[in-house]
Formats: structure tokens, sequence, C-alpha cells
């Protein structure tokens, strides 16, 4: 069979189609990625991890074969706290580079051990780095930050973010970190300072303007309040925020809209004891005592160790002339706010100069069990037991406990 010139010449053409959009496809598959990488670094600059994530998630499809894409998810992942997906990545970029590891994957195999919990027997090279000034000066200051506050060692932190600065003036992560110890060392003047400067330089900042809104809503600033508002509405399940939202209807009067936004928020999250705690508090001030009292009832159950929701729920028993149960909550409500404030001295202060004493994480341990907190306060007892795995008295807390765990789950 013969195939005329004509034909051939056409099959030609096809053929020669069929590769350039092969090629264009290719071409476009490629400027892709690269976009959402030079993207994923930029949300990364200014901190907003998940949004990298997800555009590290689309170049991986794409760049699969690129071992440096691996390590920089890695560190992405470590920086978001979610080390088991860190250590998995690091792992793969090991196997990228023949199993040879080189300078990159030994700064971040040290940096996750310094943010998992080893950070004393790191901190010392981690240091020598900085003295260097070695190219991830700032990621090494960070990580030492993060291990400093996971361990709540306020003071060094403290002292981290101010070299941090030092060395990077106005970086909004390193207020933010600051803002936050501020908050847990109850210094909220200095928290609303920090959280404002980051939204001058990063108005989209979102962790920064609900972190303030959060403070100028229990301060009842609300006209501030209102106004940081404006920009991130509507809300999108936020709530925390949703919450200071109710709050600030109630201050403009609108009772209805803050009563909706809070009924809305418990058929969504219904044992969200924040939510049970501003419903009951603004029941209670319309002087509905017994549906206040369902609400308030509810928020102590949540969470035991909130002396506002039992000081109110004192208050709501005071009102129906239940003094017996008036005296009982007022009581475990004043226990609870001393033995927070202990806390608070033991986490900004005293652990700050013995980060290795037992003694102390045993202290809050017991305060927060006393509380109902056993999740929280189991931790510090593991915690204790880490640092002391014979410690007598560590040992029999961790048991008299779980006897009154077990106690309690059979009434």
């Amino acid at each position: 069979m013969v195939i005329s010139a004509k034909r051939i010449k056409s099959f030609r053409w096809v053929y020669i189609i069929v590769l350039l959009t092969m090629a264009l496809f290719l071409i476009g598959v490629q400027f892709y990625a690269t976009i959402e990488s030079k993207k994923a670094d930029e949300a990364i600059e200014h901190y907003r991890f998940p949004e990298a994530r997800s555009r590290l998630d689309r170049c991986l499809r794409i760049w699969f074969y690129r071992p440096s894409l691996y390590l920089r998810y890695a560190q992405l992942c470590r920086r978001m706290g979610d080390f088991t997906k860190a250590e998995e990545f690091l792992e793969q970029y090991l196997e990228k580079i023949d199993q040879k590891p080189d300078e990159a994957y030994n700064l971040e195999k040290v940096l996750l051990s310094a943010q998992i919990g080893g950070l004393d027997s790191i901190v010392p090279y981690l240091r020598s780095l900085v003295a260097q000034n070695h190219p991830e000066k700032l990621l090494i200051l960070e990580t030492v930050c993060r291990g400093y506050m996971k361990a709540y060692r306020y003071p060094e932190a403290l002292q981290v973010i101010e070299e941090w600065l030092n060395s990077s003036p106005s970086n909004s992560y390193a207020l933010l970190c600051r803002g936050k110890i501020n908050e847990h060392l109850s210094n909220l003047d200095r928290a609303v300072v920090d959280y404002r400067e980051i939204l001058d330089h990063v108005p989209d900042q979102l962790e920064a303007r609900s972190r303030l809104i959060l403070i100028l809503t229990n301060r009842q600033r609300m006209e501030e309040v209102w106004d940081l508002f404006q920009p991130i509405l509507p809300l999108q399940d936020q709530p925390e925020l949703e919450i200071a939202l109710a709050k600030c209807y109630f201050a403009k009067n609108q009772t209805d809209l803050g009563e909706k936004t809070l009924q809305n928020l418990l058929n969504k999250h219904p044992d969200n004891s924040d939510a049970h705690l501003e419903f009951g508090r603004m029941l209670l001030d319309q002087e509905r005592y017994e549906e206040s009292l369902r609400e308030l009832t509810k928020a102590v159950e949540l969470q035991p160790s909130n002396s506002e929701s039992r000081f109110l729920l004192a208050r709501n028993y005071h009102e129906l002339n239940r003094e017996k149960d008036y005296k009982r909550e007022q009581e475990k409500a004043d226990k609870i706010r001393q033995g927070m404030q202990r806390m608070q001295t033991i986490i900004g202060q005293e652990l700050g100069q013995r980060p290795n004493d037992p003694e102390l994480y045993l202290e809050v341990a017991r305060i927060l069990l006393d509380a109902g907190e056993f999740d929280q306060g189991f931790r510090w007892l593991e915690g204790a037991l880490k640092l002391d795995p014979q410690n007598k008295k560590v040992l029999e807390s961790i048991a008299e406990y779980r006897q009154k765990l077990q106690s309690n789950s059979k009434k």
C-alpha cells in the first residue's frame, strides 16, 4: 500500500502538533509549580503556614523528584508542630540524597530534636551557630524560642526573642511569640503593644488580630474591638472570635444578634465551654435564672478549672436562694483562683530559675488535677517523671490520681 506524499505531510503536522501540545503542557505544569513555590515562600515569610503547606503539597505532586522540596516541607511541618510529618519528610529527603546526610539535613535534625524536647543538650551548639552568624540564624533563634516556650521557660524565651528582634527588627513572628508570653505572664498591656505593632506591618496576620480582639474584649474596650472585626467579617468557624463578636453585640445592646451568634456557635460546637459561659452570663444579666443555671452548670462541667464560670454559677445559686450551693461553688472558685495564681508564679518565674526541678512540675500538676483538669495535670506529672523517674512523690501522685479517676468513673 502506497501512502501519498500529501497524507505523509498531514501525519507529520499531526505529530508536530501533538509534540507541541505536550511541550506546552509540560511547560505550563512547571510554570504552575514555580508560581506555587514562590507563593509558598511568601506565605512562609509572613508565617502563614497552613497556606504554605497547601501550596507545597501542590508542588510535591509535580516536583516529587526534588530533594530540596522534601527538606522545605519537613522544616515547615516542624514549625507548625507536626513533628511526625517533619520526621517523615526529613527521612524522605535523606533518601533522595542517597542516604548521605548533608549540612542542611544535620541542622534540621538538630532543630527538630530541640523543638521536640531535647533543648538543654543542644542549645550550646545552636548558640555557637548563632555566634558565627549562620545563614539560618533567624530560624535557629525561632526554634530555640519555641523550645523554651513549650517548656514554659518564659524568661529564657524572652531573652532569645530580644536577640531575634535585634537581628530582625519588627519580625512579626518574634513579636507574636513575645505577645503570647506576655499573655501567659498577665502582662496584657505589653501584649497589646506587640499585637498592634504586628498589625501595623502585617494587617492580615490573623492570629495577632484574633489575640488582640480577645484581650480588648475581656477589657470591655468594645469600640476598638468592633473596628478590629471589620476586615475579617464574616467569620468562618472561629469559636473564640464568634464569642467575642457576641460580646460586641451585647455591648451595643443588640442582644438578639448576640444570642443568635452564641446559639449558632453552640449548635456547631455543643461542648464549647466558653460559649456556654458567655451565654450563661448573658442570661444571668437578663435575670433568666433557670436558663442561665443550665448554661453555667454545663460550662463548669466542661471546664472545671475555670474560676469565672464557678463564680457566676455561685452568683446564679445566690439569685435562686440556694445558699448551700452558693457557698460550695464560691469556695471552689476561690480555691481554683488561688491555685491558678500560684501556677502562674511557678510558670512565669520559678520554672525559669529551676527548669529541671520535678517538684515544680508536681505542684503544677496537683493544682490542675485538683481543679479537674486531668489531661493537663497528667502531662505535667509525665514531665516531672521524665526529670526524675524514681521520684517517690511523683509516683505516689500518679497512683493517687489514677485511683481517683477510676473511682469517679465507677460513680
